[in-house]
């Protein structure tokens, strides 16, 4: 007796064979790539007539022969129905699928591919998303996926993962600006483009179509050599980008309780909505003086940063001074302090980053935010401290942050 055998995967082509049969391809989880007959199936009053096209996603029971398969049961998933019905998208679809079919081998492990051409065919049923821009981000990440894909990460001439700039066809890679000059078929790249390029190879397939939320409260406060990339800036992501922004870091007015929200017009409306549910509305005066702020010049912003580069650097060196341990941060005003060595101090064994920060209010005198509410992960060891004050504000927190260095003597 024949092996039974149950694969879940997808039908990637059919094709007639005599005169009642059908000859299928599927991209299966199981085992790859496979082909199988359904012998019948294109009988009128056959069971197997409606689950053997192609862009069938579900799962088949077959028979295993000495070279291929033969179905007899299928319970389909998911149909596709709204991309056969759009000649455009079906034309999408049998390319994507050809790519593969192309690809796809028995007994090799197909996974990530069956999930690729899942999630791309759902994107071509999804009507805010280009069709053609679809397709390139599928390009890429099944040359990706097999192995294929130019290096976006690491210079071809150096190893240097920084400052890389220029691609190049010979070396299928990249470049550094310290090493460009060597390639004579050099594409000079966007550092957005580089972006989205390493995005796409790299991002989770079931987040590779979707929305990024972005806050991007801080994009004018980010030090050099960092700067700031939009996300709706890069190529293709204006449309699955929804930009939230405040001004009450950029316009010292945290007390207005002020923001915004930019992204494609239906998911707005919808934002909208919500918000008229949760809040009515901001108080119409501020919005209007809001509107002053949003119009003033470039020169602002570069003012701005200049001032907190400038906090930042005075402060760091304070921290350093008393022999604090702490990150230099890329951006906004706030340094994580590690309490580590203190929370190995007899005195504070067992104790929380909660429990020194309400310690540090009454002996030290300084306020620090617990830095645990700002991971998921256990970690007990960071606190916050901001410096967004006036020096002597500054000078008298450095002061008395200095009495915790006397604890480690």
């Amino acid at each position: 007796m024949a092996d039974i055998v149950q694969v879940t995967g997808f039908i990637l082509s059919s094709m007639p064979v005599g005169e009642y049969d059908r000859r299928i391809v599927i991209l299966s989880k199981e085992l790859g790539k496979i082909s199988a007959f359904a012998k019948g199936a294109r009988r009128p009053n056959s069971h197997l007539i409606g689950v053997t096209r192609p862009f069938i996603f579900g799962t088949f029971e077959c028979y295993r022969g000495r070279d291929s398969y033969t179905i007899f049961k299928a319970e389909v998933k998911n149909y596709f129905e709204e991309l056969v019905s759009d000649l455009d998208s079906v034309w999408y679809g049998y390319y994507f699928a050809e790519i593969a079919e192309y690809y796809g081998k028995e007994n090799l492990d197909a996974v990530q591919m069956l999930n690729l051409l899942y999630v791309s065919f759902k994107a071509l049923t999804n009507k805010s998303i280009p069709n053609e821009l679809i397709r390139f981000i599928y390009e890429l990440r099944m040359i990706s996926v097999n192995g294929e894909c130019p290096d976006f990460f690491t210079c071809r001439g150096c190893g240097s993962h920084d400052k890389l700039d220029t691609y190049s066809y010979t070396y299928n890679g990249m470049f550094c600006s310290d090493c460009h000059s060597k390639v004579k078929d050099g594409i000079k790249l966007q550092p957005s483009t580089l972006y989205t390029l390493q995005y796409i190879v790299t991002a989770a397939l079931n987040k590779l179509y979707t929305f990024v939320v972005t806050d991007e409260v801080y994009e004018h406060m980010v030090y050099a050599p960092n700067r700031h990339v939009c996300m709706a800036s890069l190529p293709g992501m204006y449309e699955h980008t929804i930009t939230c922004n405040s001004l009450s870091k950029t316009y010292s007015i945290t007390g207005w309780r002020l923001g915004y929200l930019i992204g494609p017009e239906e998911v707005i409306e919808g934002a909208k909505k919500v918000h008229d549910f949760l809040t009515v509305g901001a108080a119409a005066p501020l919005q209007e003086a809001a509107v002053t702020g949003l119009n003033f010049p470039e020169s602002y912003y570069e003012e701005l940063l200049a001032l907190y580069t400038k906090k930042r650097a005075y402060f760091l060196k304070g921290l350093d001074e008393i022999g604090l341990k702490h990150n230099v941060p890329q951006g906004t005003y706030f340094v994580m302090i590690d309490i580590q060595e203190f929370l190995d101090l007899p005195q504070f064994q067992g104790w929380t980053d909660l429990e020194f920060c309400e310690w540090m209010i009454k002996n030290i005198g300084v306020a620090a935010v617990p830095g645990s509410s700002f991971f998921r992960e256990e970690v007990n060891h960071l606190i916050r401290l901001h410096f967004a004050r006036e020096e002597k504000t500054i000078d008298e927190a450095l002061k008395r942050l200095k009495k915790l260095q006397e604890l480690l003597k």
